[in-house]
């Protein structure tokens, strides 16, 4: 049963790989067992001064997307949308952080979740 205007959202209860935007820019790529919560306290400790020492960061954003994978595939999807994005707020895996996108990895998502379908890069 689905209520008039919303949507569902199961989707970030599971696995996978999160994408989050400001302004229509990749800001950062993550991955998480439960995405809801690592959005969450992204979101949250944006909001905060937080100790340098802690290995999560603040990101402010507007724009959420995310990716179920399994686990076998989340750590290379991962890596691609930092490849692919260049996101300012990632560290990891990126060396130079850009907004411009450097590489295609489409074929590691699957074919009815792809955001990158009748895209062009």
């Amino acid at each position: 049963m689905s209520v008039s205007g919303s949507f569902d959202v199961t989707q970030i209860l599971r696995q996978g790989v999160y994408l989050l935007s400001r302004e229509g820019r990749v800001v950062y790529v993550g991955q998480s067992k439960c995405m809801l919560a690592r959005i969450y306290a992204h979101r949250n400790l944006a909001r905060k001064r937080v100790p340098s020492w802690l290995p999560i960061r603040g990101v402010v954003f507007d724009t959420v997307e995310v990716i179920p994978c399994h686990p076998d595939r989340i750590d290379a999807l991962e890596r691609g949308l930092i490849e692919l994005y260049r996101p300012v707020c990632n560290r990891t895996f990126n060396p130079d952080p850009s907004p411009t996108p450097t590489t295609v990895i489409a074929h590691l998502l699957p074919a009815r979740t792809n955001p990158f379908a009748g895209r062009r890069l």
